[in-house]
């Protein structure tokens, strides 16, 4: 799975994948999705195929363009510098803002679902803090976690473990 030259494997990569995709369609589009469409909102999933093949298509180009090589790197030798880091500027804020919206919506649904007398402030530096470790501690510890965080039901560990988080809220009188 994760070998010894701090890269991971093809299992791991693909747990965070399906758990980033789940997040995205669970928290954020799923919601505005079905507030919008209501009970047809299925058909948009028909009408996103020709995007989606249209994106992979882009995709496939620029991977064959760039020879694998770092978008920023080529970016750098075919538009300079100054191109090359206007590229990077935008791209770091696209992930900090879909950063910031994942966290700010999990905080809420948190909230709302199972913890309405904590303070959102607290949930939210709780869940900022638990990010930021694991981001600190490398990409290895989050595919363990996206591998682990399925209670146990898929991948080597399938049946083995089950992770649970027992909560208490106690209201002082």
């Amino acid at each position: 799975m994760i070998d010894g030259n701090r890269t991971i494997g093809i299992l791991p990569l693909f747990y965070i994948l399906i758990l980033s995709i789940g997040i995205v369609n669970h928290v954020m589009v799923i919601p505005l999705l079905l507030e919008t469409a209501y009970r047809d909102a299925w058909l948009s999933v028909l009408m996103f195929i020709p995007p989606l093949l249209l994106w992979v298509g882009i995709l496939i180009f620029i991977m064959r363009k760039t020879g694998q090589q770092k978008l920023t790197l080529w970016v750098n030798d075919r538009c300079g510098p100054l191109a090359a880091e206007l590229f990077r500027i935008i791209a770091i804020a696209v992930v900090f803002t879909m950063g910031f919206a994942s966290l700010r919506d999990a905080s809420n649904w948190t909230v709302g679902s199972y913890l309405p007398q904590t303070p959102l402030l607290v949930i939210t530096l709780a869940l900022a803090g638990l990010s930021a470790a694991a981001a600190a501690a490398g990409l290895r510890s989050i595919a363990v976690t996206a591998g682990v965080s399925g209670n146990g039901q898929h991948g080597p560990l399938k049946g083995k473990i089950d992770v649970s988080l027992s909560v208490t809220v106690t209201r002082a009188a």
